[in-house]
């Protein structure tokens, strides 16, 4: 009996002096990724925040629209062509003595894939940032630098086709301008202009682009959509009276057979054969919204431009069978 009584007496002791135990780990704050969401471009995942006892070790598992991508276990994952449109996430486990748990990052915008004519491209704006904000920049390879915002521009994250928010304009004096530059001039090359569009009022009179005077513009006159050079050499026109509040897709391009066509959310839908004139070297200012800095008043554009694009040594589409709606913000690179 004395035996037992010691025994249990040092049983007692050794469990009152033990360590507290390990807790397996909690997440508290979610991993996050950092980077450009972008072929070619790498990504770097954070763990985020965690609770748990003694020592915690992480692991990872990219995942591509919620499927574990092959062989991606690293804090960081350099993007494929595989990504292109797709959302990327990362799930990091943490595991100790106690157990193991799993948290999942927010995901990325859809990956972009890279532009084999890149280099072409003279202007890309996304119009990211933040609310009523008047700043965007140039994110081309040309940086054109910041542009200069006119009235009431501004950023507007409540309407965007892509990322965080694009372009409002009120359609009475707001517009945005980049300086004069050799890259407006297209001259006699191929070129092609495009972006997205969402008018809250009729584009009966409305800039799209302009380069004016003496330069070229892309724009809405008389209720037809037109591309005209300074020298009044006036393309096709699509008669078109767009919805309000609806998103379109607007481009045009002149190939190197000097056939320039236009293409609304896909399609085309005027075509001018012989289009030959040499795009003027006018030293106005590259505007969007409106023709104000060329004199005229009456071309405001009322509602929302995103992601804008023109290439210049390339037409992107040249075909009568018109293309796909981008799915996807253009490459940055």
């Amino acid at each position: 009996m004395g035996g037992l009584r010691l025994g249990l007496g040092l049983g007692l002791q050794a469990g009152g002096g033990g360590s507290a135990p390990v807790i397996a780990p909690a997440n508290t704050v979610l991993p996050a990724i950092s980077g450009v969401a972008s072929q070619a471009q790498t990504l770097s995942c954070s763990t985020g925040t965690w609770t748990g006892g003694g020592s915690i070790a992480y692991t990872y598992q990219w995942k591509a629209d919620g499927t574990n991508i092959s062989g991606a276990t690293a804090s960081t994952y350099l993007l494929t062509a595989s990504e292109v449109g797709k959302v990327i996430t990362c799930a990091v486990t943490a595991t100790n003595a106690a157990g193991n748990a799993t948290a999942t990052s927010s995901g990325t915008s859809a990956v972009t894939g890279t532009d084999a004519f890149f280099a072409n491209v003279k202007l890309l704006l996304g119009f990211d940032g933040v609310n009523g904000a008047a700043a965007t920049s140039d994110e081309s390879g040309a940086a054109h630098g910041a542009a200069t915002f006119v009235g009431n521009a501004q950023l507007d994250t409540s309407q965007k086709k892509f990322g965080s928010a694009s372009l409002l304009l009120d359609g009475n004096g707001d517009y945005i301008t980049f300086p004069d530059s050799t890259d407006w001039a297209f001259g006699f090359s191929e070129f092609t202009i495009e972006g997205f569009f969402r008018f809250g009022a009729a584009p009966t009179n409305a800039i799209l682009l302009a380069q004016w005077t003496a330069g070229w513009a892309f724009w809405f006159s008389g209720g037809t959509l037109l591309f005209t050079d300074g020298a009044s050499h006036n393309s096709n026109a699509y008669t078109w009276s767009p919805s309000l509040n609806t998103q379109y897709y607007i481009a045009m391009d002149r190939d190197a057979s000097n056939v320039l066509r236009i293409y609304v959310d896909g399609v085309m839908v005027a075509k001018t054969t012989g289009y030959t004139y040499s795009i003027p070297n006018s030293a106005a200012v590259l505007a969007i919204g409106s023709l104000r800095p060329g004199g005229f008043t009456t071309y405001d554009l009322n509602g929302w431009v995103d992601e804008v694009r023109v290439t210049v040594g390339t037409a992107r589409y040249a075909s009568d069978a018109g293309m796909s709606v981008p799915a996807v913000a253009f490459p940055r690179s």
